[in-house]
Order: C-alpha cells, then structure tokens, then sequence
C-alpha cells in the first residue's frame, strides 16, 4: 500500500513539472528593437516589434506613442515556427515630434508586454543653425467664427535648401493658405509657413501640423507637435449674419454711367458672412430700391493684407437728392472679439446733388438766366461807380467857385443854386448854396473856397449820386 501511494505520488511530480515546462514553452512574448538610441529632428527611427505566441495577434495599439512621435507603419510578416508557435513583426518608422528625452512606453500584443524603451532626440543643427521647425505662439482661446493667422517658423539649414509642405488640413477650422514669408539675416533665411484659420464650431480644438520637408544639402521631414486651442461658442442670440471680429466701415459715392452710385465698403479682421446682417435692407429704404438691386461685392484676402476681408455694397442714388448735408447714416453691428460683445460701427453716406435730366436742364437755364442779370446789375453798379469817382475828381480840381458853380449846374434842370438846393431836399444843401454864392457874389462868406469845396465833395455821396442819376 505505501509502495503504491509512492508510485502515485512521483507519477503527478512527474507529469505537473511536464505540464509546467509545456506552459513556460508556450508563453507569449514580445521585443520592441530600436535600431539606435538616439535620433534628429527630421529623422527617422527604425523599430521593429517582435511577437511570439501560439496565434497571429492583431495589429498593435501604439495610441500612447502618438504625442511625441508619429508612426509609420510599414510592413506586417508571419512566420509559424517548427514547435508549432507563430512570430509575428511589425516594421515601423518613427519620427520625434519634439526634441529632449523621450519614452517609447511599454505597448501589450497578444498577452504579453514590451518594457519601455529611452530615447534621446536632438535638435536638427548644422553649422551652428538650428533648422527644427517650431510654432509661432498662438492665443490659448478665441471665439467660434474668429479668425487668426497661424504660423509655423523654420530656419534654413543652408542657403540652398529648399522649404516644402504638405496641404495644411485643420479639422474644426476653415482654412486659408498664405504666401510663405522669407526672411533673411546675414547668413540666416528663416521661412514662414502661414494660414488662416477660421474657428467652425467650439470646444477643445486639436491642431496638427502638417508634414514640412527640407531637402538640399540633406533631408528632414519634420513632425511637429500637436497644439490644443479654445473655441468659445457664441451667445445664442447672436445671428449668424453678424459678423465675428473687428469691423470697419467706409461710405462713399462713385460715378457709373455717368450716374452717382453709394458704396459702403465692410472690412473685418475675420470672415465676412455671405451677407451682412441688416446693410441690405437699410440701404433699400434709404433709397426706396428693391433688394435685388444692390449688388454685393466679396473681395477676398490679399498678399498686402491677407487676415482682412472685404465686402462692397453698391446701390444708385435716387434721382431727388441734395447735397447741402451728409446723407442717412448706415449702422452695421458685430462680435467684438476683444470686448466680447455685440458692437455697432456707423457711417454717414456721402451727400450728393443729382436730380432728373429735364430738371436739371431748366435749372441750368435758370442759373444762367441769373448769371447773365447779375452780370447786367454787376455791369451798370461799376459803371455808375467810376462815373461817380470821375465826378468827385472833377470837383476836387476846381480852381475858383463859379468853375464850381459850374459843374453843380451842369445838367442843366437848375439855373441857380437856391433851385438847386431845392431839388435836393437838405439843409446841407441850402448851406452849400448860400456860402457858395456868397464867394461867387463877393458878398461877405466866412468860410474858405477850399472848405466849400470840401464839403461838396463830401455831399455827393455814392447814394446822392444814384438819385441824382
């Protein structure tokens, strides 16, 4: 009995280490190699993920990898061994997002894990230029429908190179490209990489890069790292016809077919909406026009101004419009993105003078008529005025008082000067007449010649001399 108990104790030692040894042969496992430790910016890593277990597992999950590298898978190959298992590899590239130490983490396939792996990344420097391309800082939140330029900044490794991208694709945004801007400094060219993006919806916004090359004396290609920005939403109140940015306007009057013609030009740091909320309507009640017929013009961003985009509003001047003022005032509101609120710009259009042909024409008769009387009256008062002076001239070079008497006589309505003076209706005038004949006559005077004189002169004034005519 004891001899059989034995013999069953040592059949299970003998058959539970068996099994042990079974089970330890056909453990998975799996190798992450990388074929150096180190690696540039603009470089690759070659890795290669080895697995081996009883089953071909499925393609690994390397999400953790993805911040600070991007991969490019290559290959896939399986192989089943001769003890029955099957080796599985992944061939991969991986290029460094960003420069410093780095951790390829512990990844899991098909049950086993893969320790993670140190890697050191540099910077892509030659002859002392630093040639890894970097974001230009960006505002850590903007408004849905706001519009900002971003850019990415990159130096040339070497005069001779030549800068390349992929097409900028930013999900979430409206995108615009813009012309690259080249800036050189002594013996550094630095490139711009430029867009505009517009905010579409709202939320935590993921922006990638897209893939930059360098290729010249060498070749980079350059992953860059994925930067967050904030999309507020807009107050629900807002239309969507409002514009979102900073606004300006500008009226003014052009001339078409010899027709006065209203522009009021919108410019606004952000995009435009296809049409501006209210500017339609108030310029067709201003001018009694229907809707159709103000013409709308979108002028997109240029190479001078490329985050600025313009919208022209045009419709014709009504045929009764006098310019003595400025003419109604045009308001346009929009979303301060500064201020965050709804703000109002205004502008006064142009005052114009434009009415009918047929009424045009009998004011221009009109205005002739009176031109050519103005200038008859103008004619007669210079006329009389240098008669007049030539008058008073005359009288001044008198020499005695009948050559004075003379003159006053002259027409010859009055034979003497007390009926002169009577004609004239003034004591002034008795006055004159009384000294002027006591000179005349030899009679007693107490005045001088040259004081009479004086005081005729005096008493023909411009007034007299035009009753006198």
């Amino acid at each position: 009995m004891v001899k059989l108990v034995v013999i069953c104790f040592l059949f299970f030692f003998i058959s539970g280490s068996g099994f042990a040894e079974t089970m330890n042969e056909i453990a998975p496992e799996v190798k992450v190699i990388v074929n150096k430790p180190q690696v540039e910016m603009g470089k690759y890593l070659t890795v290669r993920i080895e697995y081996t277990g009883d089953s071909v597992p499925e393609l690994s999950n390397l999400q953790q990898w993805y911040e600070d590298f991007y991969v490019e898978r290559q290959e896939q190959e399986a192989e089943k061994l001769a003890n029955g298992l099957f080796q599985y590899t992944e061939y991969l590239r991986l290029y460094p997002r960003k420069v410093g130490s780095r951790v390829l983490g512990a990844i899991a396939l098909g049950g086993a894990i893969a320790q993670p792996i140190k890697i050191n990344v540099k910077p892509a420097v030659r002859n002392g230029i630093d040639g890894t391309p970097h974001w230009q800082p960006l505002p850590d939140s903007i408004w849905q429908g706001q519009t900002i330029e971003v850019s990415i900044q990159q130096n040339s490794l070497h005069p001779s190179n030549q800068i390349t991208m992929e097409e900028g694709k930013f999900p979430g945004f409206y995108v615009e490209e813009l012309d690259d801007k080249t800036i050189i400094q002594k013996h550094l060219t630095t490139v711009q990489l430029r867009w505009l993006l517009t905010a579409q919806g709202s939320g935590l916004m993921q922006l990638e890069a897209p893939v930059i090359e360098q290729r010249g004396r060498g070749r980079w290609r350059f992953y860059l790292p994925r930067t967050l920005i904030k999309v507020k939403p807009l107050p629900s109140y807002i239309p969507p016809t409002v514009p979102v940015g900073k606004l300006s306007i500008h009226a003014d009057v052009i001339e078409i077919d010899n027709k006065p013609v209203w522009t009021v030009e919108l410019q606004n740091t952000g995009q435009l909406p296809d049409e501006v909320h209210g500017i339609r309507k108030q310029l067709s009640e201003l001018t009694g026009l229907p809707l159709e017929e103000v013409e709308v013009s979108v002028y997109r961003p240029d190479k001078h101004s490329p985050e600025t985009h313009r919208h022209r509003y045009r419709i014709a001047v009504p045929n009764w419009t006098w310019g003595f003022t400025d003419g109604p005032k045009i308001r346009v509101q929009y979303f301060d993105v500064d201020k965050g609120r709804i703000k109002t710009v205004s502008d006064s259009l142009p005052g114009v003078w434009y009415i009918t042909k047929v009424w045009r024409n009998i004011l221009w008769f009109v205005f002739v008529l009176m031109f050519l009387l103005a200038l008859i009256l103008s004619t007669r008062i210079i006329k009389n005025m240098l008669a007049w002076r030539r008058y008073r001239q005359l009288l001044r070079q008198t020499k005695h008082a009948h050559e004075l008497r003379r003159i006053l006589l002259t027409p010859g309505d009055c034979a003497t000067l007390d009926a002169w003076s009577a004609t004239k209706h003034c004591h002034k005038a008795e006055q004159i007449a009384r000294q002027l004949n006591a000179h005349c006559y030899a009679r007693l005077c107490h005045i001088s010649f040259d004081d009479i004189k004086q005081l005729v002169i005096d008493f023909h004034t411009y007034r007299r001399w035009l009753q006198r005519e």
